[in-house]
């Protein structure tokens, strides 16, 4: 499997929420916000019931297995660890 580049894949939807915010997204470098998410990809997760955060209680990710695990994300260059 081919990982894009994270500065492909941030760029647009940066671009598009730039125009409504003060802070700067869609690239990771100086002078913009630092937000991602770091993923251990050697750590798949089940999505369970239990686990879950919603409002509702629920989720159409329920018993899918993800190849990969959030470990760590970052908002704004805080970092935050992920509990799943």
């Amino acid at each position: 499997m081919i990982s894009p580049d994270p500065g492909e894949i941030s760029y647009n939807p940066g671009r598009f929420i730039n125009r409504f915010i003060d802070d700067k997204y869609g690239r990771i470098d100086e002078g913009f916000a630092g937000s991602l998410t770091i993923i251990d990809r050697d750590s798949p997760v089940k999505v369970s019931r239990h686990g879950l955060k919603t409002k509702c209680g629920w989720s159409p990710f329920e018993d899918i297995v993800f190849p990969g695990n959030a470990v760590y994300t970052v908002i704004k260059g805080r970092i935050y660890k992920c509990w799943m």
